[in-house]
């Protein structure tokens, strides 16, 4: 779960196993959508006083931590869907409504003669 996922709001696993996969995704897919803005490090002032240029390194570490953090978060929210899936756990609504199995061919059929 998130830092700042409002608990309240989080699907109970073992009873809402789909409900907790689509909590999962939306997670990953919101961590991305809304990464900061690149700011002061992608345009720097060409010319500048010093106090210019200190405030605009301080912009800059600012937004750079808070891309940084953003996509830890990311990374985060996507190794717990990562361990969801790969525990056998369902998959996200976006993913479940156009899945398919495999058919299984007859040769492995139980009850199926050669």
């Amino acid at each position: 779960m998130l830092l700042n996922d409002d608990l309240s709001d989080v699907p109970d696993p073992d009873k809402d196993k789909e409900g907790f996969a689509d909590y999962l995704f939306d997670s990953v897919s919101g961590t991305l959508r809304d990464r900061p803005e690149a700011g002061a490090w992608a345009d720097p002032p060409s010319r500048a006083t010093k106090a210019e240029l200190r405030e605009a390194i301080a912009r800059a570490r600012e937004d750079f931590q808070n891309l940084r953090r953003s996509l830890v978060e990311s990374d985060s929210a996507f190794d717990q869907l990562h361990e969801w899936i790969m525990t056998g756990q369902p998959l996200p609504d976006p993913w479940r409504k156009n899945f398919a199995p495999l058919p299984v061919p007859p040769e492995t059929r139980v009850g199926s003669r050669p």
